[in-house]
């Protein structure tokens, strides 16, 4: 009879320790998660704190110059500019608008989108909205052709290759903006080359 309490202390006091080992871990994850979000994007501190997690938890962000930046998979491609994402969320495209369902170049938008994103991995930005007056994230989204995003050269951003084969028009919404610049850039190009709507 002594023995069985013995055990049954012992036992209680095993699944205690485990229960606060579980929530210390999980206190810690959110605590370095918040550590890194106030970081630069794709700096040294943020690329050595992902290095020094789990990989468990470092494997939802992305690492290289994007570093700190929340990975998703992209399931489905609504049109040129909107996605649906792995946690069931629907993303806008930050800066750009890409031609709606029966206007002209709206299927080989949402094809250039689909090449680009369905069923890829990608890394999404917020720049100050999180999300829109329809309840979508608003997010640069970037697909990284070497699945690490260790080379600037090999990102691809569907909002600037939209833009720059005339398949989108850049679309500024204050505060959200920071990266417009390079779509209108892109947009120019394409107007000069006369591609797509500007043909």
């Amino acid at each position: 009879m002594k023995t069985i309490h013995i055990l049954l202390v012992f036992a209680s006091l095993l699944l205690v320790g485990l229960i606060l080992g579980c929530i210390s871990s999980n206190k810690q994850e959110q605590t370095e998660e918040a550590a890194i979000a106030s970081m630069e994007i794709g700096s040294k501190e943020v690329q050595d704190a992902l290095d020094r997690m789990p990989e468990e938890f470092s494997s939802k962000f992305c690492h290289g110059v994007l570093a700190g930046l929340p990975k998703a998979n992209v399931t489905k491609v609504i049109d040129g500019d909107t996605i649906e994402i792995s946690s069931g969320a629907t993303v806008r495209l930050i800066c750009i608008d890409a031609p709606e369902i029966e206007e002209p170049f709206y299927e080989e938008a949402k094809q250039k989108t689909t090449d680009l994103l369905l069923n890829k991995e990608v890394c999404l930005e917020k720049d100050v909205s999180d999300t829109d007056q329809d309840g979508r994230l608003l997010r640069y989204v970037y697909n990284c052709l070497d699945g690490n995003c260790s080379d600037k050269y090999v990102i691809i951003e569907p909002g600037s290759a939209l833009t720059f084969h005339g398949l989108a028009v850049v679309d500024r919404h204050e505060p959200d903006t920071t990266h417009c610049g390079v779509y209108e850039t892109e947009q120019a190009r394409a107007k000069e080359s006369k591609r797509g709507i500007w043909a």
